[in-house]
């Protein structure tokens, strides 16, 4: 039976995957939503939140979180005078949300990149005092390489059990998933543990496309080698190989595309 080149499993935690579903349908595919994941905010202290001097942002829900937490109006007007570090564009646009103006973007859209930044300038950031408000269990790549990081945990991303399991399972066994995407470590996680003994067997029979390097890594760990990264971490880098694949660009070419430009990581 042919593979249904109209239907893209997206494992992503529902509100972010509503957004790229509808993104999707714009470029004439069919989404299929099925949140492995979910998450959930955490308490946290904000006594002392305008004695720090750079604040660092890895996703827009960690921007939601952390201004939900600040009611003071005060704390807020002093807040947006301080300096922001965002993993990405679309954190960035988060963060202007909230009046923030001065922010700073990696040339590398991952932890590694906000390292990089911060190295390659550390006699302006060595003394400054850094909040990196993220999620729990996260990557912890800042905090164990610059002493004057402190992270903070304000909310934590846990396993979701979606509603459409079988009928996802019914198509992965007619083979009418065309392409699945892995938008985190957790969202493959996910989807293993929801498929504990047929996820190998689902993921050969369709093509899979990592959000970054880091997911990447992860899947290579549990022996999937063969997936799609973009060039860059975000929903028109997806949507971009989305397209290229639908083409039939010859496999060689694709590897070598995403070879040349794995710098950009999540």
């Amino acid at each position: 039976m042919g593979r249904d080149k109209g239907k893209i499993l997206i494992t992503r935690e529902i509100e972010d995957g509503r957004i790229l579903a509808e993104k999707i349908k714009e470029i004439g595919f069919e989404p299929v939503l099925f949140p492995t994941i979910k998450t959930l905010p955490l308490d946290f202290n904000v006594e002392n939140i305008i004695d720090y001097d750079v604040f660092i942002f890895g996703s827009k829900k960690g921007v939601r979180y952390f201004f939900k937490k600040l009611s003071d109006k005060d704390v807020l007007k002093k807040i947006k005078s301080k300096e922001f570090i965002s993993v990405g564009e679309k954190t960035a646009e988060e963060l202007k949300k909230y009046g923030i103006k001065n922010i700073k973007i990696p040339e590398i859209y991952s932890s590694s990149g906000v390292l990089k930044l911060i190295t390659e300038n550390w006699d302006y950031y060595k003394d400054k005092k850094i909040l990196f408000p993220k999620a729990k269990k996260g990557i912890d790549l800042l905090e164990k390489n610059l002493k004057n990081i402190e992270p903070v945990y304000i909310y934590e991303t846990i396993f979701n059990k979606p509603d459409n399991i079988k009928s996802v399972e019914i198509l992965f066994k007619n083979e009418k998933i065309y392409a699945v995407i892995f938008t985190s470590p957790s969202t493959f996680s996910g989807f293993k543990e929801i498929f504990s003994d047929n996820w190998k067997e689902f993921l050969k029979k369709t093509k899979i496309i990592s959000i970054g390097k880091t997911t990447g890594k992860t899947l290579e760990k549990n022996g999937i080698l063969n997936f799609y990264i973009p060039e860059k971490s975000t929903i028109e880098g997806i949507l971009e190989i989305i397209k290229n694949l639908s083409l039939d660009i010859p496999v060689e070419f694709i590897k070598k595309v995403i070879k040349e430009t794995n710098s950009k990581e999540e």
